[in-house]
């Protein structure tokens, strides 16, 4: 395990006032207006819901989702009003966080890396470059889950963008880290960043609004809806597997159709 506590900056030649203020939004939209992430109505009312960005309507009710194959209710989600257009929670929900360890790990790796690339581009460009990334990374999460209720949020987009900007400009540029058992050393960028895209993969179900074990079925209930038709070709020919079984040893001792519809086969001319 590699955990990187800062890198190089001997040749930065400007201070980084705008990855500051980026560090500092997102800590104050976390522990102020999301009270820590307790005040769960303003973190649904910001966050991006593909439904509603596919649609353009605003889904200011409770959603329950049901299970596809048996219809049982699973979860719900707490839809909240957002204030103006709902195209303004792709912008929003870059800075707001699924919880304490979402938040460390985006700032951790924003504080590290960010400083060269504001560095590398300047102060507006950097500023662009940022807010661009994040707007990408929510709309590509929207066109590949369009019939999704689940809102996303999270900076995680943002700093992949920076992060990829740090492997093109940056890959060898040395990361102080500490590795194993706290032993500090150093590795090169590439290995640092690397890292933070697998660890991104794994955290991608916190960058959500709280309550996992929900989250964790409504995800699952999202992927059997895709598997609809099969599933359920599977689930009824399994049911009906011991009935035909019966019906045919019926068939055999001499039962006729009768046994072979009380074994839940109907031959229909």
């Amino acid at each position: 395990m590699i955990f990187p506590i800062g890198d190089d900056n001997s040749d930065r030649l400007t201070t980084p006032y705008v990855n500051y203020l980026l560090l500092a939004l997102n800590v104050i939209v976390f522990v102020l207006f999301q009270g820590l992430g307790s005040n769960e109505q303003f973190t649904f009312a910001w966050s991006t819901v593909p439904q509603e960005i596919v649609t353009g309507v605003d889904i200011a009710r409770p959603v329950v989702v049901q299970d596809p194959l048996s219809g049982d209710p699973i979860g719900r989600i707490p839809l909240q009003p957002t204030p103006g257009s709902v195209y303004l929670t792709l912008l929003t929900s870059m800075f707001m966080h699924g919880g304490f360890a979402h938040l460390f790990g985006n700032m951790l790796y924003l504080w590290i890396f960010g400083d060269n690339i504001e560095d590398d581009l300047g102060h507006a460009r950097y500023a662009a470059f940022y807010l661009v990334c994040g707007l990408l990374a929510s709309l590509a999460h929207v066109l590949t889950n369009t019939d999704s209720y689940i809102p996303s949020l999270g900076a995680s987009g943002a700093i992949s963008g920076v992060l990829g900007g740090y492997l093109v400009l940056h890959p060898r540029r040395r990361v102080h880290a500490i590795v194993l058992r706290g032993f500090v050393t150093q590795v090169p960028g590439w290995a640092a960043v690397g890292l933070w895209f697998v660890l991104a993969h794994q955290r991608a179900g916190d960058a959500r609004p709280r309550h996992a074990g929900r989250r964790r079925r409504l995800r699952g209930a999202h992927r059997r809806l895709h598997r609809r038709p099969r599933a359920r070709q599977a689930v009824r020919a399994r049911a009906r597997a011991p009935a035909v079984r019966g019906g045919v040893a019926a068939l055999r001792r001499g039962g006729g159709s009768r046994a072979l519809r009380q074994g839940g086969v109907r031959h229909v001319k």
